[in-house]
């Protein structure tokens, strides 16, 4: 079985992971906002909201308190 879309299926594995999807958000979300977000409440979003047929094209791992 191939891999499609390689870099895609590293960040939805990184992201759906909370600790790492956390650590790695903190890294590269400017000071302002972070400092107004609190990072012990996210979870994890489900990507129902996009059909079957275009899910691996447009679903990402999505994060919400």
């Amino acid at each position: 079985m191939s891999v499609h879309n390689p870099h895609d299926k590293c960040i939805k594995d990184v992201l759906s992971e909370r600790t790492q999807a956390v650590e790695l958000l903190q890294e590269i979300v400017p000071v302002q906002i972070s400092s107004l977000l609190d990072w012990q409440t996210p979870q994890a979003e489900p990507d129902g909201f996009v059909d079957e047929e275009q899910r691996e094209l447009f679903a990402d791992e999505t994060q919400d308190k």
